[in-house]
Formats: C-alpha cells, sequence, structure tokens
C-alpha cells in the first residue's frame, strides 16, 4: 500500500495567521479531523420523518416533540427547524460514490431521511472544541471485518474495503480546499477513529471466532497507515437486541460471539488509555417503539443512533483528555 503524508504531524506547520481588529495575530487552529467507519449501522439507518409505512415512534421529529431529558433541545432553532453547524463539516461518499458534504445538519446518514451516530457525535465535538471539526465517514452496508475489512496483519487478502476506506480518508484530507470552501488552510490534524460493525461476522463461525484477533490487527494497521501510533480508537459494539437474552440464533451470536469479542479487544493491555469501548445494548429499542421492525438496523430508531453517537463522542473525549495528559 502507498505511504501517504503522517498527517499527525501536517498542521501545515506555518499556520494561517489574521491581523486582529486590535493589531494582534489571530493564529488559526487546525481542523480536528474524526473518522467514522464500519458498515450499515456507520452509515446510519436512524428515521428523521414519519413517512407512508414508517411509525412515527422513534423517529427523530418524535423524539425532538417528546424529548423530557432535554437531550434533543439543541439540535432545533426557535422555529423547529434542523439546526445547521458551521464549525462541523461533514464528508461521506454514500454507496455508487454519491458524495455528500457540508456543514453539519440532519440527512448525513445513509439516505438524506436519515441519521447515523454521526450527528450527536459531531454535535459533541462541535461543542467541545474551539477549533472547526470535520468527520470523514466511511462505511458500507453488509460487510464483515473479518474477509471485506480484513487487516493487512491479520494475513491473506487485505480487504477491499479496509483499502477502499483509507482511500476516502486520503481523498477528503488531500483536497481540503476543493472539499470545503472555507477551509483556509489552517492545517489539520486527525484526532480519532471511530468504529462501528459486527453484524456479518456473527452469521459465520469462522468469522466471528477471528474477530478479536482481527480487530486488535485492525486498531493496529489503521494506526500504521495513518502514521499514529496512539491514534485514539472508540467501538461502538454490536447491541442489537439490547440487554435481553435473544431467540433468534444470528442475534445470540451477535449478544455473545462479537459483543465479547469487541470487548476483549478493547480491553487488550497494549490499548490501555487510547481504545474505549461503547456499549450501544442500552439504547436499544424494541420495535413497537421504533419506525420499523428491523432488527439490524436497530429497527431504524433515530433515538438509538443518536444515543450511540452521543456516547461515542464522550468516549473519545474522555482519551483525547488521557492522551494530552
Amino acid at each position: 500500500m502507498k505511504r501517504r503524508v503522517a498527517y499527525h504531524y501536517w498542521y501545515i506547520t506555518v499556520m494561517v495567521c489574521a491581523i486582529s481588529c486590535s493589531g494582534g495575530l489571530l493564529a488559526q487552529q487546525p481542523v480536528k479531523v474524526f473518522i467514522l467507519a464500519g458498515q450499515s449501522n456507520m452509515a446510519g439507518h436512524g428515521e428523521i420523518y414519519a413517512n407512508p409505512g414508517i411509525r412515527a415512534t422513534g423517529t427523530l421529529e418524535y423524539e425532538v416533540k417528546n424529548d423530557p431529558s432535554g437531550i434533543y433541545k439543541n439540535i432545533v432553532d426557535s422555529k423547529g427547524l434542523w439546526k445547521q453547524r458551521k464549525d462541523v463539516w461533514v464528508s461521506y461518499t454514500r454507496e455508487q460514490n454519491e458524495l455528500k458534504k457540508g456543514e453539519l445538519t440532519v440527512g448525513y446518514g445513509s439516505a438524506d431521511t436519515e441519521i447515523g451516530p454521526e450527528f450527536q457525535f459531531g454535535n459533541v465535538m462541535g461543542d467541545h472544541f474551539t477549533n472547526q471539526v470535520l468527520v470523514i465517514k466511511t462505511a458500507w452496508g453488509g460487510k464483515s471485518l473479518g474477509v471485506d475489512f480484513r487487516p493487512p496483519s491479520s494475513g491473506g487478502s487485505t480487504g477491499f474495503f479496509y483499502k477502499k476506506m483509507l482511500e476516502e480518508i486520503h481523498a477528503v484530507l488531500d483536497h481540503l480546499p476543493a472539499q470545503f470552501k472555507h477551509y483556509k488552510g489552517q492545517g489539520f490534524k486527525i484526532a480519532g477513529f471511530v468504529w462501528n460493525q459486527g453484524w456479518n461476522d456473527a452469521g459465520d463461525s469462522v468469522l466471528y471466532k477471528q474477530y478479536k484477533i482481527n480487530m486488535v490487527n485492525f486498531i493496529k494497521d489503521v494506526r500504521h497507515d495513518l502514521q499514529i501510533p496512539q491514534l485514539p480508537f472508540v467501538i461502538i459494539n454490536s447491541g442489537q437486541g439490547g440487554l435481553q437474552p435473544a431467540k433468534d440464533k444470528w442475534m445470540r451470536s451477535v449478544q455473545t460471539n462479537i459483543a465479547m469479542a469487541q470487548l476483549e479487544a478493547a480491553a487488550s493491555p497494549e490499548f490501555a488509555h487510547n481504545v474505549m469501548l461503547v456499549n450501544s445494548q442500552p439504547f436499544w429499542k424494541d420495535s413497537s417503539e421504533s419506525p420499523v421492525t428491523e432488527i439490524h438496523h436497530y429497527n431504524r430508531n433515530a433515538g438509538t443512533y443518536f444515543m450511540m453517537g452521543n456516547a461515542a463522542a464522550n468516549a473519545m473525549i474522555k482519551l483525547l483528555e488521557i492522551v494530552q495528559q
């Protein structure tokens, strides 16, 4: 694989400066870049609107209107319209090479009517940093870690989508001025990586038995290929079915084989203080509380995807605080 620029240190070190009204120099801060990768649940299938054939319950519209906790209050304006954030950019190439990019708002899921974890993840990061934030999403439905995303260190053929993931990351970062017109050459730093995948490996005994080592190798190889040895890494585990034991065979494999492998990989001693696992099981909503019955996509419940993104962002902030110490 062709070696690229070490993005961790590429600040375009001669930082662009602007003259402030007081005559002092105001140095622009490098863009904080977060990579969100995985299969269809990272792509995002949380329904925003209640459409024909889709229950209102569990859509983002419904969650905003029925929000006793107040966690959704900051995603709409005083008129009830979805907010758009200038301080957070998103770039996501969907299936069939459909590029979706711009300022963060709803609609960066698998379709314009859907959200994924990127939505609240971006909101939390935008609130946390004074830097411009960029979320690069690279995800495809129906992909396994053991084959499609297979990391080089696992031997055999490196997964097509492992290589495509890296290509998409480089394509965005190598052409930031063309991607985002408000980018002013202030440089960037890849600050973290979030992984959400696992469903496809659960149905194959060979793949789920290899999942832990493949996950460990994946983290190491991503860090090697991006040349960031301690890149903070958050795993959103496979939480389909929630906390109750599943009756379906595939679901049981997700709850036991995959979720356990993800936990064990994150807990590897070599990853202490730089890898964290987020348990998405508590965010599961039954189909009666969701827009549709579609187990592998968390019943398309927007609240579930929102909370996954929220938890992943807060885990990432904790890791970044540790790294800075």
